[in-house]
């Protein structure tokens, strides 16, 4: 299992020492214009940073460890790490543009760009990170058309699915405690990477749901690198409904039918009517 984690850890404590330190107030980008704080951390006393449309802001670690702060990014947000949350503060972020690994080592995304940390930490991202987001902690909302470098998630961290999203690298899901989280009809595209899954899978549908019925799916997890992956027919999905859950396992959930051979001549003597009505 990788190390991401703990690498992570050092190379932020690291970082906090090598750059200078801004702790002013909030940071805000106008739409069009540009910010860099090169080889400064933001540790800022401020409630929000703010990058507007065709904006960017660069900065070597930025964190947010009070309550109410947040990040709104429209733009282009460049960083070589962005920390949400702190033991248990409501820090939040939402990122419309793209989030940019700005570490030009080597060793480029092998330690994370985003790193959601604490408790009541969350993400949601309806447009690009360019680089690895791990979830110690706290939820990412990952939106519909979304796109990520890499996610791993750790202790209590949650992953959550709202549509369909691609990984362009590895998903890791590192824990007992850690869960991926999908709505109906979601899915994951990780183009070739590693699935790795150690924690929880749960799927959320808007109706009651029991034992004995019959739970239809759409496909999970797709493009993924069957020989190093380990997601099968008997992994466990748990369904959680309106009034209460159930489990399954992944063979145990029905395709989704095709339109039977009734359903089809219905649809061709619709057709039919609609061009001699023309």
């Amino acid at each position: 299992m990788k190390s991401t984690y703990l690498l992570s850890a050092l190379v932020l404590g690291l970082s906090a020492v090598q750059a200078a330190t801004y702790t002013g107030g909030n940071i805000n980008v106008p739409d069009g214009e540009s910010a860099a704080y090169d080889n400064t951390d933001l540790i800022f006393t401020g409630s929000q940073v703010y990058v507007g449309e065709d904006a960017s802001l660069s900065t070597n670690y930025i964190m947010l460890q009070k309550d109410g702060q947040s990040i709104t990014n429209h733009g282009s947000f460049y960083a070589t790490s962005i920390a949400i949350g702190d033991d248990n503060s409501n820090s939040s972020m939402t990122n419309y543009g793209v989030l940019i690994d700005a570490d030009a080592s080597p060793y480029d995304g092998e330690y994370g760009l985003l790193h959601i940390t604490g408790i009541n930490g969350q993400v949601t991202n309806y447009g690009s990170i360019q680089g690895i987001s791990t979830i110690t902690h706290g939820i990412l909302y990952a939106m519909n058309d979304s796109v990520y470098g890499g996610i791993d998630v750790y202790g209590s961290g949650t992953l959550n699915v709202n549509g369909n999203i691609t990984i362009n690298g590895d998903l890791y899901l590192n824990d007992e405690d850690s869960v991926v989280v999908f709505s109906e009809d979601s899915c994951v595209a990780l183009n070739g990477g590693t699935l790795s899954l150690s924690g929880n899978i749960v799927l959320t549908v808007d109706y009651e749901v029991n034992d004995s019925m019959t739970i239809t799916k759409d496909t999970f997890f797709v493009n993924y690198d069957n020989q190093w992956s380990d997601f099968s027919d008997e992994t466990v999905i748990t369904i959680k409904g309106l009034n209460s859950e159930t489990t399954r396992t992944v063979a145990q959930l029905a395709a989704v039918p095709e339109p039977t051979t009734a359903t089809l001549s219905l649809l061709a003597l619709v057709g039919l009517v609609y061009r001699r009505r023309r």
